[in-house]
């Protein structure tokens, strides 16, 4: 083999490479923009819950009885504590470069759902909502 012919094997080897790196730059850049949006949604909840209570408090404040006021006080810290959790969690991710040593492990979706449940307490008992949970 010549070594016009090498240099072409390797020309052709190097751009498949590259082509392999383009296309996993790609699907990063797909899963960056899926990551940002569901960031972006995560946070935009709570401050919605934020904005929403102290709204309430403001424009009823003075006339609010104590007991709710507390409530909406503590829905307020709720949603406040959820955003840093949130924030911590993306923090810990930058750390979190190499895709062999995350351990995937199952959601635990009953503290989940307790938490979502506790969370909202004060907005379901507000409105007298009824939620039923398969057993």
């Amino acid at each position: 083999m010549s070594d016009q012919d090498k240099t072409k094997e390797q020309l052709i080897e190097e751009l498949a490479d590259m082509r392999q790196r383009v296309a996993k730059l790609q699907r990063f850049c797909g899963d960056l923009d899926a990551f940002t949006y569901t960031v972006a949604h995560d946070l935009k909840r709570p401050l919605s819950l934020i904005i929403g209570y102290s709204d309430l408090v403001i424009g009823e404040y003075g006339t609010m009885p104590q007991e709710e006021l507390v409530e909406c006080l503590q829905a307020i810290n709720q949603a406040a504590q959820q955003m840093n959790d949130s924030i911590n969690e993306l923090m810990l991710l930058v750390h979190v470069r190499d895709e062999e040593r995350l351990e995937i492990t199952p959601l635990d979706m009953g503290s989940i759902v307790a938490e979502v449940l506790a969370r909202l307490d004060y907005l379901i008992k507000r409105r007298d909502v009824k939620i039923t949970q398969p057993a």
